[in-house]
């Protein structure tokens, strides 16, 4: 037995002592679960290792009628037969009849033994010592009560041990026979296992070699007690689990010790169980006092209640005491009680003053109907919530909203508000609920300002969805002069009415006009929760149509992210959908991918987060797999640049048959599924339908006003698509359409793409210099891929590579160049390639290194490190910028007459590759990794030109 030396040290002197003639009494004590009978048990077995005569007996709580019941099981064995012929008065059995002698009068019988010791010295073998072993006094019978007393007085004059086992805390250790008992023994107590004791029977149970901390685990778990302590170590290896590392010891409910618990509680007596409901039901809610006015026992009653209850083991001695287990206070109330115990405690606390936090807690613990007092208690307690959290708090607010509504006696008005609330509390986690309970709270409010309130609550993300009613709520409020004295409730309600005109170029429009008078003074706009919301559409809608200048958008957007709490950046939310959305659209979403990241970790959520997630990975030109769409989610701005910028960077797009988006009268779903009928004609060879729903799409996207090819690039992709078909024209007026677009939003990611779309439609020296700008414009670019690309388009671009006659006077025809909108072939082995090893790496996935030459032989431009490196225009050759700004050629400056404040600066983003500090080839090249799978087979390339 582990932790129970010294205990059985002190009883086996009094088996030592016993064997010597002068024996004792000893009663074991100890609450529920603590060892007692196992305690006998050894006892028993010592005592019978050493010789001496065993009598042992167990009291039962159902046998307490039944008198002298634990002396028959004491003294039966000792006799022949099970009977007592032997100690009947001489001629009473000669006097009996045949078949008589189970009709002995139990009279006689008791009087044989009314006299214990006389009784063990005639039925026991003289001067054999005697151990009577007892289990569970507490529940004996008063007649083997007494007469185990008169063996008690005169056990320290014979060589016999009595050691019994007494229940403490319970109320049948209290009578008088048990005290009389207690009075003359030894008190042996025992006490929780120590920690090492613990770990030496965790070892036993699942091996030495277990997890570290293990034993800890259910140290903490079990609190020593040595039958908690077996039951939680059995279940956990019931459920095949041997660590504490997999298994939530703490949550262990075994059905054994529940049933153990149940019954000690239901014998306690109506002072004490009052007493464990109320502190149960209170928890850490209240203290001795509050406990002791919940119970309705007096001071000294309810110190008596606690007593028992800390020996008995079910309420551990400390202030404010508690259950000693979890399972404790699983048992300790019924249904119906632990309902009427819970409004009692709300009522108590609410009484004496406690926070609406504490009483709601026991108020949704129970569904009485509620007062005036506790529906205020209720709503201030969400209100508090929402204060203190606004991210996790909502479902802790609806829960307490939620409550008011089905058992609150409310006006109409009344529910109105609540509901309103209530969207305010969803708005986080369930926008779609949160727009339900809108339109439900706006017919029963009074008032124009009450009604503004509502729509206020009205989650930013799903007012495009929202019912016709509550759209039409949000216009008439933003033209109510009633809500202009709250500026910022008049904020939010224009937020919502930008977000809902963001489905037309007029709203659009309008809202870029505003974000220009914000980029005039932001501060005061940035200083307000409202306010920052309201930039965050304003900023969407601008990465929508393109109208103000990325840089601008880039700015104010980064300023804001600083801003804005790392607890608001819940990806579930509106604020980083659209925030992000503007983010990439301006080639800066480095930064809130790093936010989200550090947050809540790499890996990406499910529905709006994972759409979020995806387009920052592409955006950054990392590698991404779609998931299939659910066909029930909304339509939102993210997900139709999703599909438009995975159908540009060929990614695949799983689920594609999305025709249930065909019944939907909103242009975004129809645009949503003609980019994925055509991401699926182009992976399957169908071009020309490939290029008809692009177009088709693009004509959607176009009537909604959003015309930014930063986050809808379909104009590069159809021309490409166009060209390859043969249509020429078309593919030229899409190209160059997609250039004056991006010039003039001014991302280097949009513009750089435009620029090589554009160059693969060129021929000759034009082909070089939109090559060569693409370059340098994609230097401060984020998309690491789209560079990629440049720069092996300007690898096998014919003028880039050198002829094997240019230094020695031969002369060779240069290599093929693939046709537009075909990806550049690989050129092979070359002299004075680096890495040539690697290109012979041909699975779909594998690196291969190829050289980048820069612009005349050097590295591509490069701004000093941490400094502000060029815009849109900077980098490029004097004609293409003319080209790109849409102005006519001018004759190349002098670098003095270069005026500084003309250059469109961009905050620097290093790209890994290209960066000045990494060192050159031997012959002057940078080194550049690129995937495998950018690079077609130069072979297969040749051999289907020889074939045209």
């Amino acid at each position: 037995m582990h932790g129970r030396e010294r205990e059985l040290e002190r009883l086996g002197s009094l088996l030592a002592g016993a064997r010597d003639g002068l024996g004792g009494t000893a009663v074991v004590s100890g609450g529920i679960g603590s060892g007692r009978t196992t305690v006998l048990g050894a006892v028993a077995a010592r005592a019978g290792s050493t010789g001496m005569q065993v009598l042992r007996a167990c009291a039962a709580p159902a046998e307490r009628e039944f008198a002298r019941g634990v002396v028959h099981q004491l003294v039966d064995p000792l006799l022949p037969g099970d009977r007592v012929e032997d100690d009947l008065p001489v001629g009473v059995e000669d006097d009996l009849p045949v078949g008589a002698e189970d009709d002995l009068p139990v009279g006689a019988e008791d009087a044989a033994l009314a006299d214990p010791v006389g009784f063990l010295d005639r039925t026991t073998a003289p001067g054999s010592p005697l151990v009577v072993l007892v289990d569970d006094l507490q529940w004996a019978d008063d007649p083997s009560l007494d007469w185990l007393v008169e063996l008690a007085l005169s056990a320290h004059e014979r060589p016999v041990a009595l050691v019994c086992s007494v229940l403490a805390g319970d109320r049948g250790a209290d009578r008088r026979s048990v005290r009389r008992l207690l009075a003359t023994a030894r008190d042996v107590r025992l006490h929780p296992l120590s920690e090492r004791a613990t770990t030496a029977v965790v070892e036993e149970w699942i091996g030495a070699g277990s997890a570290p901390g293990t034993a800890g685990v259910f140290h903490a778990a079990s609190l020593g007690n040595p039958m908690v302590l077996t039951q939680l170590l059995s279940e956990a290896a019931a459920s095949g689990d041997d660590t504490a590392a997999r298994t939530p010891v703490g949550a262990l409910r075994p059905p054994a010790l529940l049933e153990r618990f149940a019954r000690a509680v239901r014998d306690l007596d109506d002072e004490a169980l009052r007493y464990l409901r109320s502190v149960v039901v209170l928890d850490h809610d209240g203290d001795t006092g509050t406990i002791r006015r919940l119970s309705g026992l007096d001071a000294a009653a309810a110190r008596t209640a606690r007593a028992r209850l800390v020996d008995a083991g079910l309420l551990l001695d400390r202030d404010p005491p508690g259950p000693s287990h979890p399972a404790v206070a699983d048992v300790a109330l019924g249904p119906t009680d632990r309902c009427t115990v819970h409004a009692e405690a709300a009522r108590l606390l609410h009484e004496i003053g406690r926070p609406p936090a504490e009483v709601a807690g026991h108020l949704l613990a129970c569904t009485t109907p509620l007062e005036r007092w506790a529906v205020h208690t209720l709503r201030t307690a969400a209100s508090l919530c929402l204060a203190e959290d606004p991210v996790g708090g909502g479902r802790t607010a609806a829960d307490h909203l939620r409550r008011v509504l089905l058992d609150g006696d409310l006006s109409p008005a009344e529910r109105g508000s609540v509901l309103a609330d209530l969207a305010a509390a969803e708005s986080g986690y369930a926008p779609t609920i949160a727009t339900r309970h809108v339109a439900q709270a706006l017919p029963l409010l009074d008032g124009p300002r009450a009604r503004a309130r509502a729509i206020a609550a009205l989650p930013v993300g799903a007012v495009v969805t929202a019912p016709a009613e509550v759209r039409d709520a949000v216009r008439q409020a933003d033209a109510d002069p009633a809500t202009a004295g709250d500026r910022p409730l008049a904020l939010r309600i224009r937020t919502r009415r930008h977000r809902l005109d963001e489905q037309t170029p007029e709203g659009l429009e309008a809202g870029c006009d505003r974000l220009q008078e914000v980029l005039a003074d932001p501060d005061a706009e940035l200083s307000t929760s409202a306010g920052q919301e309201l930039i965050t559409v304003l900023l969407h809608g601008a990465a929508l149509s393109g109208r103000v200048p990325a840089a601008s958008v880039a700015g104010l957007g980064a300023r804001l992210l600083r801003i804005v709490p790392a607890r608001e950046l819940d990806p579930t939310g509106a604020l980083p959908e659209l925030l992000g959305l503007a983010l990439v659209a301006a080639d800066r979403a480095g930064s809130l991918a790093h936010r989200l990241a550090v947050q809540q970790g790499a890996a990406a959520g499910a529905g709006r987060s994972a759409d979020l997630h995806a387009l920052l990975a592409l955006a950054r030109g990392r590698e991404v797999r779609l998931a299939p769409r659910d066909p029930d989610a909304p339509v939102t701005p993210l997900a139709v640049a999703l599909t438009a910028t995975a159908v540009v960077k060929e990614v695949r797009i799983r689920g594609t048959d999305t025709d249930t988006d065909l019944a939907r009268p909103r242009l975004p779903e129809r645009a949503m599924h003609r980019l994925r009928r055509s991401g699926a004609a182009s992976a399957a060879g169908d071009l020309p339908l490939a290029l008809e729903c692009l177009l088709d799409a693009g004509r959607h996207l176009d009537h909604l006003g959003w015309r930014n090819p930063a986050v809808f690039p379909w104009r590069g992709r159809a021309a490409l698509l166009a060209a390859r078909l043969g249509e020429v024209g078309t593919a030229r007026d899409l190209a160059e359409t997609e250039l004056s677009l991006a010039t003039s939003w001014g991302a280097p990611a949009a513009l750089g793409r435009a620029l090589r779309v554009r160059a693969e439609l060129a021929e000759g020296p034009e082909r070089l210099r939109l090559l060569r700008s693409a370059s340098a414009v994609l230097a401060d670019s984020e998309d690491g891929a789209e560079a990629d690309r440049v720069a092996v388009a300007l690898e096998h671009c014919p003028d880039t590579v050198p002829r094997p006659g240019a230094a020695g006077g031969g002369g060779g025809p240069a290599p093929p160049r693939p046709p537009p909108g075909a990806r550049p072939a690989s050129r092979g082995r070359r002299t004075g390639r680096v890495g040539r090893g690697a290109a012979r790496r041909r699975r779909r996935g594998a690196c291969r290194l190829v050289t980048v030459h820069g612009d005349r032989g050097r590295p591509a431009h490069r701004g000093r490190a941490g400094g502000r490196g060029p815009g849109p225009g900077r980098g490029l050759q004097p004609a293409d910028r003319a080209a790109a700004e849409g102005q006519p050629a001018r004759r190349r400056e002098a670098p003095h007459q270069r005026l500084p404040q003309a250059r469109n600066r961009w905050p620097r983003r290093p790209r890994p590759g290209l960066n000045a500090g990494e060192p050159l080839s031997p012959d002057r090249s940078r080194i550049l990794v690129i995937s495998a799978h950018d690079v077609l087979d130069t072979g297969r390339h040749e051999q289907r030109s020889r074939r045209r």
